[in-house]
């Protein structure tokens, strides 16, 4: 995407939570919507993902629980 576009992922389950991972490694700016708990945890202990591939992966999206500024994408992962 553009240098500027932002990324929000509805949705921190496992697909969701991996996608916004992956984004946030590849230097995208991503925001993850989640409820209050999951977001919270994230906030604390960030996304870790165990690839074959690359090895163990951690990094800490931005999260929120509630949608509040435009986005260039949104892709819903519920």
């Amino acid at each position: 995407m553009d240098d500027d576009a932002s990324i929000t992922i509805l949705g921190a389950g496992g697909v969701g939570a991996c996608l916004a991972a992956a984004l946030a490694l590849a230097g995208e700016a991503v925001l993850l919507i989640a409820r209050e708990p999951t977001a919270a945890a994230i906030n604390r202990h960030g996304i870790e993902v165990d690839s074959a591939r690359l090895g163990p992966l951690l990094t800490q999206p931005q999260t929120a629980t509630l949608l509040q500024t435009p986005t260039d994408a949104l892709i819903v992962a519920t």
